[in-house]
């Protein structure tokens, strides 16, 4: 695709955005955006990145309850000041009180806040990470300028309970062992345990639907318990916070393997009545 063919094709979804009236918006479905967007990713390089993440925050809607957001993922990774004004769209104060300087209409606010809840779960790029590893200095970087923003806006622990699920999505270290050193530092350091009930929940949520064989029992949740068992062991004497979270996920898929077994038994002994 040309250059001018992308400028007119963003000039394009410019315009649907603020029309909404216009009948080709009734056209188009979900897939035809997800092609869309596809097209100006492939193509980024050619175009205005900044541009480009508006258009990608404006038709978040349009592109499903995960979103594939690239500019936007990486933006919330590199700039703490977008997070925190993401995190500031879904979460209210903790104090119950209504920002200041939020004078934006109800359903106004309904949107952009159902657009920030979509961008916070489907973002899978954390902070450091630079396309291969994790930077250490990078990400303790980025959460020590995101933690008083945070506090700025009474949305300390909800902002640090998103950061925590995003480092589910960090890579392991070169000799496999998961989290990484960067990611466990930043644990150990915490002060609040908001960042690993993040992590927690990002993991025991991130396995998503399973399938099994009738009968079948809790055997996967089984493997499971013992993945996360023997993570938890070899990290306790270094990062005992890590291993916490670790054991915690292991007795979650313990608690849903006893539960997967007694559906098992009670519908093998419906199958013998």
């Amino acid at each position: 695709m040309s250059t001018a063919q992308l400028f007119l094709l963003m000039n394009v979804l410019e315009r649907l955005a603020t029309d909404t009236a216009d009948p080709e918006l009734d056209a188009l479905r979900q897939y035809d955006y997800e092609s869309l967007f596809e097209v100006l990713e492939t193509h980024r390089s050619s175009l205005d990145a900044t541009r480009l993440g508006r258009l990608e925050w404006q038709f978040l809607p349009a592109l499903g309850y995960s979103p594939s957001v690239p500019v936007l993922f990486e933006e919330l990774a590199k700039d703490p000041k977008f997070f925190v004004e993401v995190i500031s769209t879904v979460y209210r104060r903790h104090d119950g009180e209504e920002d200041a300087e939020n004078m934006q209409e109800p359903a106004n606010r309904e949107t952009m806040a159902m657009n920030g809840y979509r961008l916070l779960e489907a973002w899978d790029v954390p902070p450091g990470f630079d396309g291969n590893a994790m930077d250490a200095k990078a990400l303790a970087t980025w959460l020590e300028e995101a933690t008083p923003l945070l506090h700025e806006r009474d949305r300390y622990r909800s902002g640090l309970h998103q950061f925590g699920q995003v480092l589910a999505s960090s890579p392991a270290d070169p000799d496999g062992t998961w989290p990484g050193t960067a990611v466990r530092e930043v644990i150990e350091a915490a002060e609040t345990d908001a960042i690993a009930s993040g992590l927690f929940l990002a993991i025991v949520n991130g396995r998503g639907v399973t399938t099994r064989a009738l009968g079948e029992g809790g055997e996967q949740e089984r493997k499971l318990v013992e993945k996360y068992s023997d993570l938890a062991q070899k990290l306790q004497d270094g990062s005992p916070k890590t291993a916490r979270i670790l054991r915690k996920v292991a007795k979650s898929y313990q608690s849903d393997a006893r539960r997967e077994d007694l559906e098992a038994e009670s519908f093998l002994s419906g199958m013998d009545d």
